[in-house]
């Protein structure tokens, strides 16, 4: 299971609330959203059928009553910070990240 350093998980909370990411589910209306622990990462691809040329990393939250899904580019989201990243640096953005599980971070509006 991948597991979030507590500092970081605090600085992706307060990145997505200062974003205005703490808003209601747009599915159900619920207020209350768990922070997935890990990275997803979105392949990219020049066409369709060819494999990926390069990932965009990001970090997800989940609606806790419905389970709606949002993923947050990380890349946006920590423009500053990305170098500090656990499992970042000057690549980060480039190559595929590992996989995600359910967090415990809770982000509630």
């Amino acid at each position: 299971m991948v597991a979030w350093p507590p500092d970081w998980q605090q600085r992706l909370i307060d990145a997505l609330t200062r974003a205005g990411a703490d808003r209601p589910c747009p599915r159900c209306g619920h207020d209350d959203f768990q922070l997935m622990d890990g990275y997803f990462s979105l392949a990219v691809q020049a066409r369709l059928g060819d494999g990926p040329v390069a990932s965009i990393p990001t970090v997800a939250t989940v609606c806790d009553r419905c389970g709606f899904l949002s993923q947050h580019v990380v890349n946006v989201l920590l423009a500053t910070d990305i170098d500090d990243a656990p499992g970042g640096g000057p690549a980060a953005g480039s190559s595929a990240g590992p996989g995600s599980s359910a967090g415990s971070g809770e982000l509630a509006s």
